[in-house]
């Protein structure tokens, strides 16, 4: 049995089955017959051992009899009690054989059953059971010749007498409206054929048709996998009002979710029939209204999209594509979207389907791609430095070394800084997180105490209030430490260096100024993002671009002022809510790069 899936045997056979572990002998697995045979679900077996489960009697554990008695392979028989104290007392014949090399297949059989291998049911305590329930219960034989039994609940469901069943197994079609009976047909040829059904339809003429049944229906299989019986139970869902129907529709079409859930007419319109208040919101509507009956052309970004979509979903079937989408404004926006094609209640082609937002996603990919363009570039030209002094070093073994290894030394460094700020700006775009709100204040005083012991020949001023709540990512520290050490590093003397924090009710601004040479006007163009980035300009290193996409993630700007007395960079942050600025307020210093 090594090839063969247990689990779907479980689902379809009447033996009751047991997988255990070669080298415990504990359960791993119990198929429906077996918890029913021993009275116990699937948490109780699981984990216990065959030996708490069992007892041979002779006295043996089934797993050393299974162990002494066969190579494996042929597996052992062996005569035993249930003896869990919680599980039904009865004598029964364990079957013992190899399902794979570390799992034992279990057969459970009552001793003294029919010979198959069948628990045999008490029919006093089954009759009992299924003429004291309002549901139908019925088996009949696969071809639907044979009536094998129906409960009395029948004759009031269906509006037919059980002597006429009796006398022709296919009589309960009668009992069927009309309009649903080659619904019904065909669903008794898929149960026939071994697929489960579930299917619903009207019945009872005695009423009219007015009662609405649910019909379960499983298939039975023998030994040999055939299916020789079909079984199942019939439920009325006649209270079901026009009320309680359209809050299933409405919970088919999962309202609550986040993202925006669809349903499209695969007619020649392709117009919208449904849509939950995500997508309402998605698309910048008012309503529902005012997307019911659109056509889906409408909000592709592409307008040349549309035809090619609904060529794939009709050879598909199932698709999932990534595209713009534009809003009844005109807004841009990316959407991810999957959807299905299928038929609705009325055998209309219809496409049911949902569509997320992945707009941020798509532009920190977009800001991946930046970094990884800029560290290849930052690291190619120092390593082509550190290669150039190298060869020189080997051509010229004359001269002095002194100049070039302090070169290839602080080219070294760089690039150590270079890849070390690389990781920060990657973690921070990849697992960024959400703004949070806390005190700026703090992380500004650790900064620039950090940046003293660093750089002692720095003047660093500050005027601070006494608390500044922001709402920013917690990394703004590193940002803060980033600006005014390029700063500090930029300048070529002793640089004076100014720190303002000054609060308003939207907002608080953080102003850094400076006496040094001030950056570039390309640079400041990009990271403040007034001009786009393209592969050719993308500015020169990773601290200012990690300032900027932790200023940008937090909400917030940033802007760059120069003069001939210096620079200053303006950062502005969202205000926070005073009560809330404890929140994350210890700041992890190792973080600085």
């Amino acid at each position: 049995m090594g090839g063969i899936d247990y689990h779907r045997v479980f689902e379809v056979t009447d033996d009751a089955l047991l997988v255990c572990d070669v080298s415990n002998g504990r359960l791993r697995d119990s198929n429906p017959a077996a918890r029913e045979l021993l009275g116990l679900d699937a948490d109780a077996l699981s984990g216990v051992s065959l030996s708490e489960l069992f007892d041979s009697v002779d006295g043996s554990s089934p797993m050393d009899a299974y162990r002494d008695r066969s190579d494996g392979t042929d597996g052992v028989t062996v005569s035993a009690t249930v003896a869990h104290p919680d599980a039904v007392p009865v004598s029964v014949d364990l079957r013992l054989a190899s399902l794979s090399a570390d799992r034992v297949l279990v057969t459970v059989a009552v001793a003294g059953d029919d010979g198959a291998g069948h628990q045999l049911p008490n029919p006093g305590v089954l009759s009992q059971l299924v003429e004291h329930t309002p549901d139908v219960m019925w088996m009949f034989s696969a071809d639907w010749e044979e009536y094998v039994f129906v409960n009395s609940a029948y004759e009031d469901v269906f509006g037919r007498s059980l002597s006429d069943l009796r006398a022709d197994p296919t009589d309960f079609l009668n009992g069927v409206h009309p309009d649903d009976r080659a619904d019904v047909r065909a669903a008794m040829k898929r149960l026939s054929a071994g697929q489960t059904i579930d299917i619903e339809y009207r019945t009872d003429p005695t009423s009219d048709f007015e009662r609405y049944v649910w019909v379960h229906g499983i298939p039975i299989r023998n030994d040999d996998g055939e299916v020789y019986r079909v079984a199942g139970f019939t439920r009325e869902i006649t209270e079901r009002n026009e009320h309680e129907m359209e809050l299933l529709r409405q919970r088919n079409l999962v309202r609550n979710v986040p993202v925006g859930v669809f349903r499209v007419a695969l007619d020649e319109g392709r117009r919208l029939l449904q849509a939950n208040p995500a997508l309402v919101s998605m698309l910048g509507a008012d309503g529902t209204d005012d997307l019911v009956g659109r056509s889906v052309a409408e909000f592709y970004h592409d307008s040349d999209l549309e035809p090619r979509i609904a060529d794939r979903l009709d050879d598909e079937g199932t698709i999932t594509f990534e595209t713009q989408f534009e809003t009844l404004a005109g807004d841009v926006f990316w959407g991810r979207v999957t959807t299905v094609r299928q038929t609705d209640d009325a055998g209309r082609p219809i496409a049911d389907g949902v569509i997320e937002d992945i707009t941020t996603r798509k532009h920190r990919q977009r800001q991946l791609r930046v970094v990884d363009r800029i560290l290849r570039h930052n690291i190619r030209n120092d390593v082509s430095v550190i290669s150039g002094y190298a060869t020189y070093l080997d051509e010229k073994p004359d001269v002095s070394a002194a100049e070039p290894i302090r070169a290839i030394r602080d080219r070294s460094r760089k690039l150590l800084r270079t890849a070390e700020k690389g990781h920060v700006v990657v973690d921070v775009l990849s697992n960024g997180g959400d703004p949070v709100t806390f005190d700026v204040v703090p992380d500004i005083e650790g900064s620039v105490e950090r940046l003293r012991e660093t750089h002692e020949g720095a003047v660093i001023e500050t005027t601070l209030p006494d608390a500044a709540a922001v709402s920013a990512l917690r990394e703004i520290d590193l940002a803060l430490y980033e600006l005014v050490e390029n700063s500090i590093v930029h300048h070529e003397g002793t640089p004076t260096i100014g720190i303002a924090v000054a609060t308003a009710d939207d907002g608080v601004q953080i102003r850094i100024n400076d006496d040094g040479p001030g950056i570039p006007q390309r640079e400041y163009e990009i990271l403040s993002g007034t001009e786009d980035v393209d592969p050719l300009s993308h500015g020169s290193g990773m601290g200012l671009w990690l300032v900027h996409w932790i200023v940008r993630l937090s909400g917030g700007d940033i802007a760059f002022e120069s003069s001939n007395n210096g620079s200053t960079v303006v950062v502005t942050l969202p205000a926070g809510e005073d009560e809330d600025a404890t929140a994350g307020q210890e700041t992890d210093s190792s973080r600085v790069p």
